[in-house]
C-alpha cells in the first residue's frame, strides 16, 4: 500500500484531485497543468473529474485497469478536442497525470508537460517522458491532452516503488530546478520552497514502509550543540 506524502492544493486551473479507498488499498490522483487560469479551462478540469468518477477505478479488476485507461483517454482526448477546436487564444490542450496505486501495482498516465520521476538511493530516475531537453519539445512531441484529432497512443507505465524511494511528479517547467541534488530527505523541502514562490500541481508518494532519518538527523545535531 502506497501513501501520500504530500500533495498541492487546487489553485486556478491548476487541478489536484484525491480519492483514496482505503479498504481497498486505492489511490487515485488526477493533477492538470495549465499556463493559464480561465473559466474555461477551469471546466476542462470539471469534464475530467466528473468523467474519471463515471469510470468508477475502484470496481475495474487491476487486470483489466490498462485497457479501461487505455480507452478513456482515447475518449477523452477526443472530447477535449472538441471542446478545444471552439476556443481561441488557448494553447490547445492540457497537461495531465493520473496515478493510480492498487496495493503493490501503480499505474501511471502522462500527457504534456507533467512529468513524473522516482528518487531511489538518492538517485533521480525518469518514468516515461524523460526530463531531458523538455524545454525544446514540438508541439507535437509535447503530447498534451485534447490535441489531436485522432485515436491516441496512450502509454501506461507500472514502475515498482521499493522501501525508502519516493514517487513524485511536478511540471517540466520546475523539474529543471530540482532535477539535480535531490534526496529523499530534501525534495518535499524543495518543492514546498518552488511552490511558495509560483504555485504548480505536485505529489509525492511513498510506500508505507518509508522512514526518514530527518528528525533523527536533526535531534543529533541538536544534541551535539547542547553538549559543547
Amino acid at each position: 500500500m502506497y501513501k501520500i506524502l504530500d500533495i498541492s492544493d487546487t489553485i486556478k486551473s491548476n487541478l489536484s484531485y484525491v480519492n483514496i479507498f482505503k479498504d481497498q488499498n486505492i489511490n487515485i490522483i488526477l493533477l492538470t497543468y495549465n499556463l493559464t487560469d480561465t473559466k474555461f479551462l477551469r471546466s476542462i478540469n470539471s469534464h475530467l473529474i466528473n468523467n474519471l468518477c463515471k469510470l468508477e477505478i475502484e470496481m475495474v479488476p487491476p487486470e483489466e485497469l490498462e485497457s479501461e485507461l487505455t480507452e478513456f483517454f482515447i475518449e477523452q482526448n477526443w472530447q477535449l478536442f472538441s471542446k478545444f477546436l471552439d476556443k481561441e487564444n488557448y494553447e490547445f490542450g492540457t497537461s495531465v497525470i493520473l496515478i493510480i496505486t492498487i496495493n503493490e501495482d501503480i499505474f501511471i498516465v502522462q500527457f504534456g508537460r507533467m512529468l513524473c520521476g522516482i528518487i531511489k538511493e538518492n538517485k533521480l530516475e525518469y518514468i516515461g517522458k524523460s526530463w531531458d531537453n523538455f524545454k525544446i519539445k514540438t508541439k507535437k512531441d509535447l503530447f498534451l491532452l485534447g490535441s489531436r484529432d485522432e485515436d491516441i497512443n496512450v502509454k501506461i507505465n507500472k514502475p515498482l516503488l521499493d522501501k525508502n524511494s519516493l514517487l513524485f511528479s511536478i511540471p517540466s517547467l520546475e523539474a529543471d530546478k530540482i532535477a539535480s541534488g535531490i534526496t529523499i530527505l530534501n525534495i518535499k523541502r524543495k518543492i514546498r520552497k518552488l511552490f511558495k514562490i509560483q504555485s504548480f500541481p505536485y505529489v509525492i508518494l511513498c510506500s508505507q514502509e518509508f522512514t526518514s532519518r530527518e528528525r533523527e538527523s536533526r535531534i543529533k545535531k541538536l544534541w551535539k550543540k547542547l553538549c559543547k
